[in-house]
């Protein structure tokens, strides 16, 4: 069975316990690693808006100012291999049906969105600024 590691470990625990919840149960199922860019200052949200790879400053990974904890993580099947997407669709259509059924069943309080798939309307080529790492409470 897949486990995180420590460095995953140590993000993990500064995000949202909704998040951890579904996270803990997708593990169990699909070796996922928690990326460092899961957790950001204002400076890397700074540099990653300048490089394009987010689009606000008001990011769901800033802690601090407006939360204790991040309201979004990166994730990526491990191993990772940044050039098959099939395998980051795998992970995401799984991580939102377990974080949909952890709702549905009372077990968290949170509805998900992928950053393939902001609209939340499961077609992914509408969407002009994709994400495939992001998952973001809503």
């Amino acid at each position: 069975m897949p486990k995180f590691g420590k460095r995953s470990l140590e993000l993990l625990s500064q995000c949202h316990p909704d998040i951890v919840r579904v996270c803990n149960e997708v593990i169990k199922k699909i070796d996922f690693k928690v990326l460092d860019s899961t957790i950001r200052t204002v400076e890397q949200q700074k540099q990653f808006v300048k490089d394009g790879k987010s689009k606000t400053m008001d990011s769901k990974h800033l802690i601090g100012e407006k939360r204790d904890k991040s309201d979004a993580i990166d994730i990526a099947p491990y191993p990772i291999d940044w050039k098959d997407i099939t395998r980051f669709c795998y992970l995401a259509g799984y991580f939102l049906g377990v974080a949909e059924f952890l709702f549905e069943t009372g077990q968290i309080t949170s509805k998900f969105r992928w950053g393939y798939d902001w609209n939340r309307n499961n077609i992914m080529i509408d969407e002009k600024f994709k994400d495939e790492v992001h998952f973001e409470r809503i």
